[in-house]
């Protein structure tokens, strides 16, 4: 589960600006990522890639936000 210091609440996430919620997001992604290890990276695996909706439901993105372009 994603880093509790860096849970905010929704409205204070609206207040952000685009770029302070992507910076968020890398932020929040970061701290899920270091706390994977090979083995948990293996298992959300499909196809080849990792599953971006296994990714989301544990990060708490929406699908989107795994998929667009910077």
């Amino acid at each position: 589960m994603v880093c509790s210091s860096l849970k905010t609440n929704m409205t204070d996430v609206n207040n952000l600006s685009s770029q302070q919620k992507a910076e968020l997001n890398v932020a929040t992604f970061l701290s899920w990522a270091a706390w994977k290890t090979a083995a948990d990276f293996r298992e959300i695996v499909a196809r080849g890639q990792l599953n971006r909706m296994e990714i989301a439901k544990e990060t708490g993105f929406a699908k989107l936000v795994l998929t667009q372009k910077a």
